[in-house]
């Protein structure tokens, strides 16, 4: 039911075992060749369930969804500001 959640908990824990894959440190060729695949797997990994972690399912983020309120927060006052005077003028002139 939390796929952002579990999907960044699962990238973290990934983390300690990419980084057990230093490649850089083996001398072999082959190891060295193993070791980086798994390197760059573990990492093509990380980097998917990172992006699963930010995905909002089509859904506007927090962001924009704040600043859409106060935008429309914005207006709605303009529109009070124009009847109140709209409504004093009104009043002036009878």
């Amino acid at each position: 039911k939390m796929p952002r959640l579990a999907s960044i908990l699962l990238a973290a824990s990934l983390v300690p075992a990419t980084a057990t894959h230093q490649f850089w440190n083996v001398q072999d060729p082959e190891e060295k060749a193993a070791e980086r695949k798994q390197f760059l797997k573990d990492l093509g990994l990380v980097g998917g369930l990172l992006l699963a972690g930010v995905d909002t399912e089509g859904r506007p983020g927090l962001r924009w969804r704040a600043g859409h309120a106060a935008a429309e927060a914005r207006k709605a006052a303009r529109a009070r500001r124009r009847e109140a005077r709209l409504a004093a003028r009104a009043a002036r002139a009878e």
